[in-house]
């Protein structure tokens, strides 16, 4: 599992959010559902659960019915940020690692939520930052003001405007170079 989770991981440990932003919405848990794969999304992330509790220890752990409520719970809410799997399970591996609040002896659905929903607040604020990058990057790319305008001249037969449109292409690629 965690060779899996790698792609999806900065070099430091911590999640590479543009990588998991970039899964399809397709495979994505609401994706899945709608594509009748309802079960078997339900058993993957119920199994997730079942091991990441297993790892906590605790004292007072769920029930193989609470563990599957759960699990339809995080599928009922993922469409609100179109949660994926793999949110699920990085969130789970920081949960096992401790890198949440204190959960004591035990955990349960609606501390797992309160969990969970930090997690997905952090994913959103870094998405809207990614966002924001993105957005600045294309902007100081430019508006293309600076790139010639060829207009055909009506005597110019078509195969000449196009090799004088390839000629406008290669030098401006050859300036970009």
């Amino acid at each position: 599992m965690n060779v899996a989770l790698r792609e999806y991981k900065l070099p430091n440990g911590s999640v590479d959010y543009r990588a998991v932003m970039s899964v399809p919405s397709a495979d994505r848990i609401n994706g899945l559902v709608a594509a009748g794969e309802y079960q078997q999304v339900l058993i993957i992330l119920s199994a997730g659960i079942q091991v990441a509790f297993e790892n906590l220890n605790l004292s007072k752990p769920m029930s193989a019915t609470q563990i599957v409520d759960l699990a339809d719970a995080i599928m009922d809410t993922s469409a609100e940020d179109n949660l994926g799997v793999e949110d699920v399970v990085l969130f789970l591996q920081k949960l096992v690692r401790g890198e949440t609040d204190k959960l004591f002896s035990r955990l349960d659905s609606s501390v797992f939520m309160k969990e969970f929903e930090t997690y997905r607040q952090q994913r959103h604020v870094e998405c809207l930052r990614i966002k924001e990058e993105q957005h600045a990057q294309f902007k100081a790319m430019g508006t293309g003001r600076n790139l010639p305008t060829v207009e055909k001249d009506e005597n110019i037969d078509p195969k000449t405007f196009f090799e004088l449109l390839q000629t406008v292409n290669e030098e401006k690629n050859e300036n970009n170079a």
